[in-house]
């Protein structure tokens, strides 16, 4: 016998369906979300320094930086920070469809004056944080200006901070360690479609290079590059920086470049030729190891460090 429900009745069962349809997917969703949480990257992770300083590393939030010890210097240079009102109404609006991508270190000066006054200068401006990534480098070797999950990787990071403003995908430009001018003015510059060429220019040129060409190249035609960089080569520190921050990376063709190239561009620096044979040395090329730091000693005699390492490599071959 076939049995007949109301036209009412079969409204509240497919009611009834229709709410346990969505508590069900309801408690998948929340489930799910659940197992992401606990699946992501930590954030606001503390490390401690081969001093036994507390720094945050990798990917990290404003709220970190407002927690002790880092809450004494963001406090202070956040506080007394005081923008170009003019310069800053340059941005209004620019930053809509921006995003930006902050590298810094909670243990470099540099660093600590910059990220408070850029995050001044969103707060002016009510930029919504979810635009601004906050990824916090480690300052010791092997992991020299580096994340525990390499957000750096692919973006030639060798100074800290560095600032990198991005629209539908694409850099916009960078404020590299310091501003030209000031934070307002270079960030208005770069939003407005006139970037001014970030610090350390070099360094930067190079990246690029090693990214189009390869290290093989840099290499081959090393002696033409360090005339055309010459000028624009402000210290041996620059690339000296870089070479290290390449080495950690894994990226021995590329540091053995840029040392080399350094030698070239500073060769009354024993440093430059203390770092190439340091190289060398790791690499298991003695021989010339030697040679740069035997040139390195010539220029500095007194060096003990380079004095020990002459030593052990000539005990080695023999």
């Amino acid at each position: 016998m076939t049995t007949y429900f109301p036209t009412s009745l079969w409204k509240q069962i497919f009611l009834l369906l229709i709410i346990a349809l969505s508590i069900s997917l309801t408690s998948c969703n929340s489930s799910q979300a659940l197992m992401q949480s606990t699946t992501d990257v930590a954030v606001n992770k503390r490390i401690t320094d081969k001093k036994g300083n507390p720094h945050l590393s990798g990917l990290s939030t404003r709220a970190a930086l407002l927690e002790a010890p880092f809450a004494d210097w963001y406090q202070k240079f956040y506080n007394a920070y005081e923008p170009d009102e003019d310069i800053l109404k340059m941005s209004k609006g620019k930053l809509k469809d921006v995003e930006v991508k902050i590298f810094m270190g909670t243990w470099c000066g540099d660093s600590k004056l910059a990220v408070p006054r850029f995050y001044k200068l969103m707060d002016e401006l009510k930029v919504d944080e979810s635009r601004l990534t906050l990824i916090n480098l480690d300052r010791d070797s092997p992991n020299y200006k580096q994340s525990p999950t390499h957000e750096e990787r692919g973006l030639n990071i060798h100074r800290v901070p560095t600032f990198i403003f991005y629209k539908d995908g694409e850099e916009l430009g960078r404020i590299v360690e310091s501003p030209i001018t000031s934070l307002e003015t270079d960030m208005a510059q770069l939003l407005n479609g006139v970037p001014t060429t970030a610090r350390y220019a070099v360094a930067n040129a190079l990246g690029d290079m090693f990214q189009a060409k390869g290290a093989a190249y840099v290499e081959e035609n090393i002696k033409e590059i360090a005339r055309k960089y010459y000028r624009e080569a402000r210290s041996s520190s620059e690339l000296n920086t870089y070479g290290y921050v390449l080495k950690d990376a894994n990226k021995l063709d590329e540091a053995r470049c840029i040392f080399k190239l350094n030698t070239l561009l500073f060769p009354k620096v024993a440093n430059t030729h203390d770092s190439l044979g340091e190289l060398y040395f790791e690499l298991e090329d003695k021989e010339n190891a030697l040679a740069c730091y035997e040139k390195a000693l010539e220029l500095e005699p007194k060096n003990e460090h380079v004095q020990e390492m002459i030593e052990k490599i000539n005990a080695s071959l023999n």
